[in-house]
């Protein structure tokens, strides 16, 4: 049964040391190799060749990410004390969002609201189904890549900038307005790291990388705080895993393609009615009561 005895300031430092490691894990291979005294093979010829769907850097990152939540777990271990009487009913990993008190609450409310957000998407998405079927046969590289987009990556992601940035925050004195609000933003400076890729490898223009860069950062942003929201109300990590899971898979919706719909009119109502309806259920299928949420009683 513990607690963070931590500050405002020195929450917020943690939390950048946090980012730091999850980010800097990911080019700690890059700096081996530079400094190797036999220089590595080059990698195989291959459209993944030095690219970040690469298997080989795929499967580095794994473990770079992997040994990244080891370490902000034990951080917060280090950082945790029992000597508060008023924390005495919340023991470690229950901070973290892992525990099994209305589980199954939280692994089918929060899901449900994210696919009616994505309503619009899930109906183009059925179209294309009926009129041009499944016709996807993954290679062994893009099952790689698969792994990392919707299982590896949201998990690690949510570990870190969930389940340990989120609870220093909130022991640090913040409420929970200001962390689902502010904490998304170390989510979104995490990727900001998109621009090395961007430039030294994919080749693009200084102009055209920061813009991906930027907009990526934007939508990211908005996401953190969406799964920050989820965290925070409901008490449980496997809530914004699940939505970052699907939101990955769905990907950014292409409002581009409405208009050249042959169903334009039913995909642009979808559209309308899974937006509004997500913001009309927002609140009640989130109600931190129903999850008890542990961060709405300390």
């Amino acid at each position: 049964m513990v607690y963070f005895p931590v500050g405002p300031l020195s929450s917020i430092c943690c939390a950048l040391c946090l980012s730091g490691v999850f980010v800097g894990s990911l080019y700690l291979w890059d700096y081996l190799d530079d400094h190797r005294q036999t220089p590595p093979p080059p990698p195989p010829s291959s459209k993944f060749a030095l690219h970040r769907d690469h298997p080989t850097v795929i499967k580095r990152r794994f473990i770079s990410v992997t040994a990244s939540c080891i370490v902000a777990i034990t951080l917060l271990w280090l950082l945790s004390s029992n000597d508060n009487v008023k924390y005495a009913n919340y023991p470690f990993w229950q901070w973290l969002g892992v525990h099994s008190q209305h589980l199954f609450l939280s692994l089918s409310l929060p899901l449900l609201l994210t696919m009616v957000l994505f309503l619009g998407p899930l109906v183009m998405w059925a179209i294309d189904i009926m009129e041009e079927g499944l016709d996807f046969i993954p290679s062994r590289d893009m099952d790689l890549v698969f792994v990392r987009n919707i299982i590896v990556g949201p998990i690690t992601e949510e570990i870190v900038f969930r389940g340990c940035i989120c609870p220093l925050l909130l022991s640090g004195g913040y409420g929970h307005s200001a962390v689902i609000l502010c904490s998304p933003f170390f989510f979104g400076l995490a990727h900001l790291h998109h621009i090395r890729q961007h430039l030294h490898k994919s080749g693009k223009a200084l102009r055209s990388a920061w813009l991906q860069v930027f907009f990526q950062l934007f939508y990211t942003t908005v996401f953190g705080t969406f799964s920050s929201f989820l965290f925070v109300r409901t008490g449980h990590l496997i809530a914004p895993c699940l939505a970052h899971m699907f939101c990955n898979i769905m990907g950014f919706p292409a409002f581009g393609e409405i208009s050249s719909s042959r169903y334009k009119y039913l995909v642009a109502a979808s559209f309308v009615i899974g937006l509004v309806s997500f913001i009309y259920l927002l609140m009640p299928a989130t109600d931190p009561s129903m999850y008890n949420s542990m961060y709405y009683q300390i």
